[in-house]
């Protein structure tokens, strides 16, 4: 977003069912949990612009989490699914 002409300048492609943005301000990382994909993006907030750094499989239903932001881990809680 450009906050001078309040435009939005790019969008990242992320994976589905995300519900969370944990931020990791030591590090300069921003991580989305997607439960439906089962997935976690990893962004890059250090540059000029935010950049897509990498992709982590996680368990379906992963969708928020917390961090350690001393030792910078991370936890996604989430359960086993059966059938509907």
């Amino acid at each position: 977003v450009d906050v001078a002409t309040r435009t939005l300048t790019s969008l990242i492609a992320i994976g589905a069912g995300p519900d969370a943005v944990i931020l990791d301000e030591a590090r300069q990382l921003a991580f989305i949990p997607c439960g439906k994909d089962g997935v976690l993006d990893i962004l890059s907030l250090s540059g000029a612009a935010v950049a897509h750094v990498g992709t982590v499989k996680t368990e379906v239903g992963a969708r928020t989490g917390a961090l350690d932001p001393k030792t910078g881990t991370l936890y996604l809680p989430s359960a086993k699914f059966g059938p509907a």
